[in-house]
């Protein structure tokens, strides 16, 4: 059974590994961010009401650039 973890730590994990592997190496270098461990800790080092406003505003991005985006979200880019 998997170990009990707080909702703030799930997002916290979450966003370091956007961060880490999804986040384009310019986005990484604006926060200071070099690698993994890094990610890891700068998503941990933001409060928890951050977190989320963090990772939203990184899949705004991420949807923006996404030539093929989900059908259910493709009317909010053209509208």
């Amino acid at each position: 059974m998997a170990p009990r973890v707080q909702a703030e730590d799930l997002d916290a994990y979450v966003l370091g590994l956007v961060l880490a592997r999804v986040a384009t190496q310019e986005h990484r270098a604006s926060l200071g961010i070099a690698g993994h461990e890094a990610a890891q800790e700068y998503a941990f080092s933001l409060h928890p009401r951050e977190r989320l406003g963090v990772l939203r505003a990184l899949a705004g991005e991420l949807l923006a650039a996404d030539p093929v985006p989900p059908r259910a979200l493709a009317g909010v880019l053209t509208g």
